[in-house]
């Protein structure tokens, strides 16, 4: 792989050819996807959609030519892109959870990727949160038996509708002492929006920071576990919403457990529009959530700003 990045090739070279490999099946299988449907996509209208230039567009599909299927980093990035849009827009539910998922295995490999020159985020992240404000590791060990596993975030959008994405905190270790977070969610008809941070605790309550993939834009939250419901949180995030601007809103945090449920919750993580039918469907992964609506719509604080619901 060339790199346009500060990314050594020479020690490397195994994991960059497992990002070409990654890559590579992606296109594979959204150009054999387009010829099953009817729509083949060219060279050309391909590589305008993907980024890519034609020739290393033809030498993956062609591996038999002699052109050179190098890759930068940057453009296996512009096909991550490109492949979620283009997933997200397909009626064939198979094959989009078939690409999402590719694309969530290549998301992991180019986050460890980068963590592995610890020049880039969000290690950089990691290394500030632990030099400068001094969090002790200790407590995030503490932290991380207590709340590492996967939620189901559910909040309110701007126009007053339900928006359910999910979260996997990552377990902490020695060498890694500060918690990984990832939420997803599914942004119809164009793919899912991916945010990565590191999520910690300080006294009472808990910090994450994250950033929107593919973005600088950054995300932050400060929650409160509740006493309600071993595991849950709840509290008060800050981020730019899809819509546009800056959005703050409260934000509840139900624990499903350390095992993996994406699967089982997958139709649910995306934006509803708030009805009695809407609220049935959700039932199915949150059966409380109209408790849930009502802390959500607890009128804590005053017009001049908001605050985390009390404890109760």
């Amino acid at each position: 792989m060339s790199t346009q990045s500060v990314i050594p090739v020479q020690d490397r070279a195994l994991a960059e050819a497992a990002l070409v490999e990654m890559t590579s099946r992606i296109l594979k299988e959204i150009h054999k996807r387009s010829g099953l449907a009817g729509e083949q996509l060219t060279l050309k209208k391909l590589s305008r959609l993907s980024g890519l230039g034609e020739a290393r567009i033809r030498a993956i599909l062609y591996p038999d030519s002699q052109s050179c299927a190098e890759l930068h980093l940057s453009e296996i990035q512009a096909v991550l892109k490109f492949a979620r849009r283009y997933a997200g827009q397909s009626k064939d539910n198979y094959f989009k959870l078939s690409v999402l998922g590719l694309t969530r295995n290549l998301s992991n490999a180019i986050t460890v990727y980068i963590d592995e020159e610890h020049t880039e985020w969000p290690h950089g992240l990691a290394r500030f949160l632990l030099e400068h404000l001094r969090i002790e590791p200790r407590a995030q060990r503490e932290f991380s038996d207590a709340h590492s596993g996967h939620y189901l975030l559910v909040r309110f959008d701007i126009a007053g509708g339900l928006v359910l994405s999910k979260m996997e905190v990552f377990e902490s270790t020695d060498d890694a002492p500060i918690c990984r977070f990832r939420t997803i969610r599914n942004l119809i008809p164009n793919g899912e929006r991916i945010v990565d941070g590191y999520i910690y605790c300080f006294g009472l309550y808990v910090y994450a920071i994250g950033r929107i993939d593919e973005t600088s834009a950054i995300r932050c939250t400060i929650l409160s576990p509740t006493r309600n419901r071993s595991g849950d949180m709840e509290g008060l995030r800050l981020g730019i919403s899809v819509d546009g601007g800056p959005f703050a809103h409260r934000l509840y945090c139900r624990y499903l457990g350390r095992s993996d449920p994406t699967d089982r919750v997958r139709p649910y993580i995306q934006a509803w529009d708030l009805s009695d039918d809407v609220l049935e469907t959700i039932k199915v992964a949150i059966p409380d959530v109209e408790n849930i609506i009502i802390r959500l719509k607890h009128p804590c604080g005053s017009p001049h700003g908001m605050v985390i619901p009390p404890v109760r």
